[in-house]
């Protein structure tokens, strides 16, 4: 568990650091709304690049988001691939 770094303090000075508390609550609940509300593909490329370009912004490296994830990897693969690959139910 002390390898998990998902949620975790990750210092630094960039513009999302030093942004409002409340800001980046909101955005973090806008983020998660909008993880359930994505239907289709086109979807999750949007929330991906999102995703990259936040932690771009919060110059993040790709080591340290890999790292992140990687506990959780099998669960966002297979949340992807069965809401992209199963029926909607529409009519």
């Amino acid at each position: 568990m002390i390898n998990i770094t998902l949620g975790q303090f990750y210092p630094g000075d960039s513009l999302l650091h030093r942004m409002d508390p409340r800001t980046k609550i909101l955005l973090t609940v806008a983020m998660i709304v909008a993880v359930f509300l994505v239907r289709g593909f086109l979807g999750y490329v949007a929330l991906f690049l999102y995703i990259a370009a936040a932690a771009r912004a919060a110059k993040v490296s790709l080591k340290v988001l890999a790292k992140g994830i990687k506990p959780i990897l099998f669960i966002i693969l297979l949340t992807f691939f069965l809401n992209v690959f199963s029926p909607q139910g529409r009519t």
